[in-house]
């Protein structure tokens, strides 16, 4: 019926013109359609890469975070205003241990790679700075654990602080 319509109005050649006009208009719509889906993939990427290590402090680099944490802690603080700061902050979890920061030259390091094994301090407070989800081998969600180990001296005053990210 719809045919007999078209054969009434549009002359062959017009219609033939109508047909062409409605592929192109359907190829251009897909290639729309391409489009956004492209805009939509590059605005993620942009978001993962660029504005969350802006927006959540734990995704900035190790030194940052250090940086961050010795303003807060100065070198030379008592542990009791340590253990105070990291009282303060909610999300914070620590425990003093007896022993001084290990480092290592191999595995899950604090701090910079080391030639030989080394302790730093006579005692070290180990706190959980929070977790947050990261990618893997670019699309597999994985979550990442950021820990603080500061050492201390004998007499309790803050010498170093490092900091790793490690997964549960």
């Amino acid at each position: 019926m719809r045919d007999n319509i078209f054969n009434d109005i549009l002359t062959p050649g017009e219609k033939e013109q109508a047909i062409q006009k409605m592929i192109e208009d359907r190829q251009t719509r897909k290639r729309l359609k391409r489009k956004r889906r492209l805009i939509w993939i590059m605005s993620i990427t942009i978001v993962y890469f660029v504005v969350l290590p802006i927006i959540n402090p734990l995704r900035r680099p190790n030194t940052f975070l250090r940086a961050y944490l010795l303003n807060l802690m100065p070198v030379g603080t008592h542990i009791s205003e340590v253990h105070d700061i990291v009282d303060e902050r909610m999300r914070w979890r620590g425990g003093v241990s007896p022993w001084g920061v290990a480092l290592t030259p191999s595995g899950p390091s604090w701090g910079p790679p080391r030639e030989r094994d080394e302790e730093i301090g006579a005692m070290s407070m180990r706190v959980s700075l929070g977790q947050y989800f990261g990618f893997s081998f670019v699309i597999i969600p994985s979550e990442r654990i950021l820990e603080a180990a500061i050492a201390f001296d004998a007499d309790g005053y803050l010498l170093d602080i490092f900091i790793r990210r490690s997964h549960p």
